[in-house]
């Protein structure tokens, strides 16, 4: 007998008088409903169960062919029904529990069978009903089993996004070079995903099983809630922005961050500083403040800001993209994601340069044309690679106007 074999065995025969009494239940109706998911586990957790089950079953539906007669004989009747069924124990040790069972079904056989056959037809075509019933929860039981470890993943590379419909009506935007996995049975017990990436989160609420994103470092907890999450692996901070609804932060590893965040509020957790100022600051600009090593505790660097422009954070995935005082280092990230290129500065000096706009429908070249107009740059592109560097001529007239 292999391991899988005496284990089936040791469950079977650990709880052999209750299981019996289950199945004996079931077939004569007789079954509570707190008692029939018990059963239903039962038989979905190995073939021996599930075979012993049927033949039960197979016994007791013989039971529907057998004369009714006034001069009925118990011992007889269930002699007939298991020369037609071949019905045999599997062991010596199963017998005590067959015997169990048998009383049963011949106590049920005697009474309906002395009943009308109208009466004994109803209970029969009930008995009926339950067993289908029954069988069709263990088939989804058994389906959800198979699925359970399965899942979709949702890849959108550098230049596209993507919307996605959950199976709960949740909507997903997901911006470029990201990626979400979801569990194939999303929405059954739990409605969790994994985020690498950006993505626009519209969930629909469901008190019971809260939306839950898993990033790189912390986790995100949303109910009835409209938010956005910006956790690209190459970032180095986690910013999450929320439209309406409420949301709960945490550490993905520990429990040192425990955050609740109301609607145009936005926290910026930094990845790289496991130390940072036990100081929440409240603040109408997207500037983060510095660190002061002096209030240095071991919590996790959180900046929450108040009433902030959601749009500056939201509005990458909608026809008009607003951008707001960043630099040019930071928006070289979002063209990257945004247009599949590759941007490379001749000087490390071009990255602090900032800019405000919005961007519609224009090109690269048309965007990267409006930046030389206010700072002392220029490019090239070739084959997807923009190269930056400094003009000279016009950054001796840019920092003369600028002091």
């Amino acid at each position: 007998m292999s391991p899988a074999d005496t284990k089936c065995c040791h469950i079977y025969m650990n709880s052999n008088d209750q299981i019996n009494e289950r199945i004996a239940g079931f077939l004569t109706g007789e079954l509570p409903p707190e008692e029939m998911n018990a059963l239903q586990q039962w038989i979905i957790a190995s073939d021996e169960n599930r075979r012993y089950f049927d033949e039960m079953k197979g016994a007791w539906q013989a039971a529907a062919s057998v004369d009714a007669s006034s001069t009925f004989r118990p011992e007889k009747a269930w002699q007939k029904l298991t020369d037609r069924q071949q019905f045999k124990p599997y062991n010596n040790r199963q017998r005590d529990s067959v015997n169990l069972i048998r009383q049963r079904i011949k106590r049920f056989i005697k009474r309906s069978l002395q009943a009308t056959a109208a009466v004994a037809a109803i209970f029969l075509a009930s008995a009926l009903t339950s067993y289908l019933n029954l069988k069709a929860e263990i088939k989804q039981a058994e389906e959800l089993k198979a699925l359970a470890g399965a899942e979709h993943k949702v890849i959108v590379p550098r230049g596209a996004l993507s919307t996605i419909v959950l199976p709960d009506g949740s909507k997903v935007v997901l911006n470029g070079a990201s990626k979400m996995t979801y569990a194939t049975d999303y929405g059954f017990s739990s409605r969790e995903i994994t985020l690498v990436g950006e993505a626009y989160f519209d969930v629909t609420s469901n008190a019971e099983k809260p939306f839950t994103v898993y990033t790189s470092d912390i986790v995100i907890q949303a109910f009835g809630t409209a938010f956005n999450v910006k956790a690209y692996d190459e970032d180095p901070t986690i910013v999450t922005t929320l439209e309406h609804g409420e949301l709960k932060l945490s550490s993905r590893n520990d429990n040192t961050m425990d955050v609740t965040l109301k609607p145009k509020q936005n926290v910026v957790y930094y990845k790289n500083d496991p130390i940072v100022s036990k100081q929440e600051k409240t603040s109408n600009s997207v500037e983060q403040p510095p660190v002061n090593p002096e209030n240095m505790t071991d919590v996790p660097v959180v900046t929450v800001i108040d009433q902030v422009n959601t749009g500056l954070y939201t509005s990458w995935k909608d026809p008009e993209w607003l951008i707001e005082s960043q630099t040019l280092g930071e928006l070289a990230n979002s063209l990257e994601r945004r247009y599949n290129i590759h941007m490379m500065f001749a000087s490390n000096d071009l990255k602090s340069y900032r800019f405000s706009g919005t961007i519609r429908n224009e090109t690269i070249e048309q965007i990267l044309n409006v930046l030389t107009f206010t700072a002392p740059m220029k490019y090239t592109i070739e084959q997807g690679v923009v190269r930056l560097q400094i003009d000279s001529k016009r950054k001796s007239n840019y920092d003369a106007v600028t002091r």
